[in-house]
């Protein structure tokens, strides 16, 4: 499994996803096609859930302790839905303008938008996307929190064999649903397509830690760490061509295995790990989550100027909600997590380490 040295650096990899994100969005202001690697941000939310994964069968299943299901779903509900539920509330005002305005939304469907969005239930139903957008994966993992107890110990507890089976074939899973379900280009936003790929990174954490147990496997490991690294990062890239042609497949496992191998090449104790362990790194991993939810309020704030003047503010508001994610993650959203925790009496497994990268 990964050891405490090689959280951060995959605490680190959040940052990189999140601002992927940030500049995929940002593309629409700009009036461009979104192409190349921008073009396929959205890549970087199938990533969050196979990490989450990961990191949380780590945290939960690795010491062979029960979960504790209450236990389990305050602590990820303190981490999570403090932040969340301010950035709804941040963009409620430009969501119901819009939903006025400019999609003709009925007063019932905006009113059942808002209210699914603060149950986080929204993704079940593409018509209840409501205030800041990008919070419908939040929805999708609130869904795997409330099975990852019940799941969870059953997937680790596998036979390796079976285990490396249903890591290779649980991608194929996604994709085929996908294909029954929807067209190649159409957006998908509902929990189970792309559950295949949060169950990948509760079994591939057990692969990790059946070569972090034996030495000779995790020195060969090492020794690949940063060859495995560019290799899947070259299949990324390349998916860059026809990704638009491909979305909902891409969404929903099809580059699952490549980020697979990226999050197993970083969960090994080697120089590029310790690389992306530098410590202002992991800041930036720590604050990625409010890096993800702050973006697009804020965008809706100053959606008017970028479109006039994108060149030259872009840059300067990419810097700005970077700033805004730090200050978020250090001043409200732990503060916000240890008094919720401390609220209803418990005490997390999760470290603020963990806490951060695991959402």
């Amino acid at each position: 499994m990964p050891r405490p040295r090689t959280l951060p650096a995959l605490t680190s990899l959040r940052f990189f996803a999140a601002l992927w994100v940030v500049l995929y969005h940002g593309m629409v202001w700009s009036g461009h096609h979104q192409s190349g690697m921008i073009g396929i941000g959205f890549l970087a939310v199938p990533f969050f859930f196979l990490l989450s994964g990961f990191i949380l069968a780590h945290v939960y299943l690795s010491q062979g302790a029960p979960v504790q299901t209450k236990r389990f779903l305050v602590s990820r509900l303190a981490r999570m839905y403090p932040l969340y539920a301010l950035c709804i509330v941040l963009d409620l005002p430009h969501f119901l303008y819009t939903a006025a305005r400019v999609t003709h939304l009925a007063l019932p469907l905006r009113v059942a938008s808002v209210m699914a969005s603060f149950l986080m239930v929204q993704s079940w139903n593409t018509h209840l996307i409501g205030p800041n957008g990008p919070s419908w994966s939040l929805s999708v993992e609130a869904f795997f929190y409330l099975i990852f107890p019940f799941v969870g110990p059953a997937l680790y507890s596998l036979r390796p064999r079976w285990a490396l089976l249903l890591l290779f074939g649980l991608p194929f899973a996604g994709v085929a649903m996908t294909a029954m379900t929807t067209s190649s280009d159409t957006p998908t936003f509902d929990p189970l397509r792309p559950l295949p790929v949060f169950l990948m990174g509760i079994l591939l954490n057990s692969l990790a830690t059946g070569i972090a147990a034996d030495q000779s496997r995790r020195s060969q490991l090492k020794s690949f760490a940063a060859p495995l690294a560019l290799v899947c990062l070259a299949l990324i890239i390349a998916s860059s061509g026809p990704g638009h042609n491909y979305y909902s497949f891409l969404q929903n496992g099809l580059l699952a295995p490549a980020f697979a191998g990226l999050i197993l090449a970083f969960s090994v104790e080697s120089r590029m790990s310790t690389l992306f362990s530098a410590r202002w790194l992991v800041l930036l991993g720590e604050a990625s989550f409010g890096l993800y939810l702050i973006h697009m309020p804020l965008k809706a704030l100053l959606r008017r100027p970028m479109e006039t003047h994108f060149a030259i503010l872009f840059p300067t508001y990419v810097v700005l909600v970077i700033l805004l994610s730090i200050a978020s993650f250090i001043y409200f959203e732990n503060p916000a997590r240890l008094w919720l925790l401390g609220h209803f009496g418990f005490q997390s497994r999760e470290s603020t380490l963990a806490s951060s990268v695991a959402q």
